[in-house]
């Protein structure tokens, strides 16, 4: 998976303010949208901002 799918994706949760939101703005899955964030997070070894809400609703 190409990173700059995963920084787009990272762009856009942190946007929307949820994963959930996030998706529907880029018309893919909530996994999907998870994945794609996990995976950035393993490349970059970071976590997300604090307060920013990574759960899917």
């Amino acid at each position: 998976m190409s990173y700059l799918v995963q920084l787009r994706s990272f762009v856009e949760v942190y946007k929307a303010g949820s994963i959930s939101k996030a998706a529907m703005r880029l018309g893919i899955s909530q996994p999907a949208m998870s994945a794609h964030i996990h995976s950035l997070e393993a490349f970059t070894g970071c976590d997300l901002p604090p307060g920013l809400d990574t759960t899917v609703s």
